[in-house]
């Protein structure tokens, strides 16, 4: 049995959202009014709940103290539903984000609607719109964190219809804002800068052959002193920007595999080969500064990296609950997926990526991947990555992945090979969605040229 929603371009029903709804909330209504209008030239209006109900209505989060979205207890606050009961609508979610995740949904599964790039939408033009009667569509997300580190997809409405809660992401209040770092990745000098404190303390540094080192340097983790001027520093941090969710303490860049980097101090050297991995003192230090924080800040998250030196993972200490441990694929080839690779040669760099992948996934309770899907060399140049990319998404899915950044060129100006193409299928992969590959890649070229 259907329930007709529009009929002949006519209407009984009304949008209506809680009295006291967030701004994302109404959006949302709005949202939906403006696009079933386009589809089907007929306007329902939107109200708040502080007005008596008229007719038959699509309620938006708690309208009409709605207990729909207890059916969603246990999962994610960006979990939403979809549900028609007594020929009312439902649309709800376990937060503001996660509620207009749910009209964009509704919007895609009636109207068709897709939001290929920022300027390129389409939906179908259509007379009549009905649901299902006892209609329900539950939707929760595999990645807890799904950035597409594109410049094409930092449109705040592009990241907001294809369900991205981007860091780098213009998302603002209407659109239920975003998962926010307060720095994004490498941040020992952030903490303690060798330009400020090596001179009189070069032992917060690192000693690489006997020697503190200045220039391309790590902090020295056994230090007690450094772990103090972290601490604090830290804590400043989480105080001064509650806005934040994740805060990252990180080895920096100085490409690691060239030259050497992490301390080589007893201290370190021991935790590192009691754990077989120059991440063992990286993770030992992390952790220390979660215990210290989790009963003052039990829901920030400390960020930190398992990058060239540090990849490999430790064979004793645990990442605290709280620590982010993001693992960078950036030595792995693209021309095939990282299982492939793997298959035909197990001790090369793929195999050892996907070794490392396994172990981690193991013993972290929030495993991040920063991947790169770019050639750095020149953003132009054909890079037919797209297949082993999706392939690598289901990857990571399989082995606990909980958070995913795709790299690819976010200078100004953005663009390269298919960038907008390859945005628009990341975005639509991360967020679970069923349709093969080779659907999004045709649905995409029929209607980006519109």
């Amino acid at each position: 049995m259907k329930i007709n929603i529009i009929n002949n371009n006519h209407t009984t029903y009304h949008i209506v959202h809680s009295v006291n709804s967030t701004e994302a909330e109404r959006y949302a209504c709005m949202e939906l009014q403006k696009y079933l209008y386009l589809s089907t030239n007929t306007l329902i209006p939107v109200f708040s709940d502080k007005c008596m109900k008229r007719s038959k209505e699509i309620i938006i989060g708690s309208a009409r103290d709605s207990q729909v979205s207890l059916e969603l207890a246990g999962m994610s606050k960006e979990a939403f539903i979809i549900k028609e009961k007594d020929e009312e609508i439902y649309i709800t979610g376990n937060s503001p984000r996660g509620i207009l995740y749910g009209v964009y949904k509704f919007l895609e599964e009636f109207i068709n609607f897709r939001c290929f790039t920022k300027d390129c939408e389409k939906y179908d033009s259509i007379d009549n719109l009905s649901i299902d009667k006892d209609f329900s569509l539950i939707q929760d997300f595999t990645f807890e964190y799904r950035e597409v580190y594109f410049t094409d997809a930092f449109n705040g409405d592009f990241a907001a219809k294809n369900m991205l809660n981007s860091n780098l992401a213009d998302l603002s209040n209407k659109h239920g804002n975003k998962v926010k770092w307060y720095n994004f990745h490498h941040s020992f000098s952030d903490l303690i800068n060798p330009k400020d404190y090596f001179d009189a303390h070069p032992e917060y540094f690192s000693l690489i052959d006997g020697k503190r080192i200045k220039e391309h340097t790590e902090l020295c983790l056994s230090n007690k002193d450094v772990f103090n001027i972290c601490l604090d520093k830290l804590r400043g941090w989480i105080i001064n920007n509650p806005e934040c969710d994740i805060f990252s303490v990180a080895q920096d860049e100085w490409m690691g595999h060239f030259i050497k980097m992490a301390c080589e101090c007893e201290n370190c050297k021991k935790i590192d080969e009691e754990n077989n991995s120059q991440s063992g003192s990286i993770i030992t230090f992390v952790n220390k500064l979660a215990e210290s924080l989790q009963d003052e800040f039990p829901n920030k998250l400390i960020h930190t990296f398992a990058y060239q030196y540090s990849r490999k993972t430790p064979t004793k200490v645990v990442p605290h609950k709280n620590i982010i441990v993001r693992l960078c694929n950036i030595e792995c080839s693209w021309s095939k997926s990282i299982e492939e690779s793997a298959s035909l040669n197990p001790n090369g760099r793929d195999g050892m990526f996907l070794n490392d992948l396994v172990n981690w996934s193991k013993i972290s309770n929030h495993l991040y991947i920063w991947d790169y899907a770019v050639n750095f060399r020149n953003y132009l140049l054909p890079f037919p990555n797209i297949r082993s990319m999706a392939k690598n998404i289901e990857l990571y899915k399989k082995h606990n992945v909980k958070g995913l950044l795709m790299q690819g060129n976010f200078s100004y100006g953005g663009k390269g090979y298919f960038d907008e193409l390859k945005s628009y299928v990341i975005a639509r992969l991360m967020r679970d969605d069923t349709e093969p590959l080779d659907v999004l890649i045709k649905d995409f070229c029929d209607n980006s040229s519109l």
